[in-house]
């Protein structure tokens, strides 16, 4: 747990001790005492500590939201090149660690979507692949290339269906050849 949610959470509870407390001991006073002026700064003191820590939680949890810092982008991008560069090489599990730690960082990508779909497909995973891809599509609508090779995935799942030969010797498939020739102009065409 972070230093700010434990202080946060720490200003809540004395906030809400002090200010039940004190709140049930001025309501069960029937006279005013000089001891319930003493009661009546504790219950403010209380009422101060519980909006500190609401304040503190919600300024951290609007902290943490927004895009990448400059840093947390090299740190994608890095994680980004080292999952294609597997993927290069054709070690797609290797590839698909790297890709997802980079989706951990930075949610709203659609290049990270499509990528770990290829990926996917590459590791007989077609229909989880479709999945990634669809992310990437949601979050950029007009991305051509996911499109394209969704189109060839979904006759592929098909004939996958239709098929007992293991998914090894589909991967020299004219469909793969196609992804994979696909990929590698994206891959290409990317600004880094």
């Amino acid at each position: 747990m972070q230093k700010s949610s434990k202080l946060s959470i720490s200003f809540i509870v004395t906030g809400l001790f002090f200010f039940i407390w004190e709140g049930i001991v001025l309501i069960n006073s029937n006279e005013f005492e000089s001891d319930s002026i003493g009661g009546i700064f504790r219950l403010a003191y209380g009422l101060l500590f519980l909006i500190t820590g609401v304040l503190i939680y919600i300024f951290k949890q609007n902290q943490n939201k927004g895009p990448p810092t400059q840093y947390v982008r090299d740190d994608i991008d890095s994680l980004h090149d080292k999952g294609l560069e597997l993927f290069q090489r054709g070690d797609y599990n290797g590839a698909l660690g790297y890709l997802n730690r980079a989706i951990i960082k930075n949610l709203n990508d659609s290049e990270l979507y499509l990528d770990k779909g290829v990926v996917l497909v590459f590791l007989g995973k077609s229909k989880e692949s479709l999945m990634y891809l669809d992310l990437a599509l949601k979050f950029n609508p007009n991305f051509h290339i996911a499109l394209k090779i969704r189109e060839l995935i979904v006759p592929l799942l098909e004939k996958l269906e239709k098929r007992t030969e293991s998914i090894g010797n589909l991967l020299e498939t004219e469909t793969f050849t196609k992804i994979k020739d696909l990929f590698q102009k994206e891959i290409k065409s990317r600004d880094w």
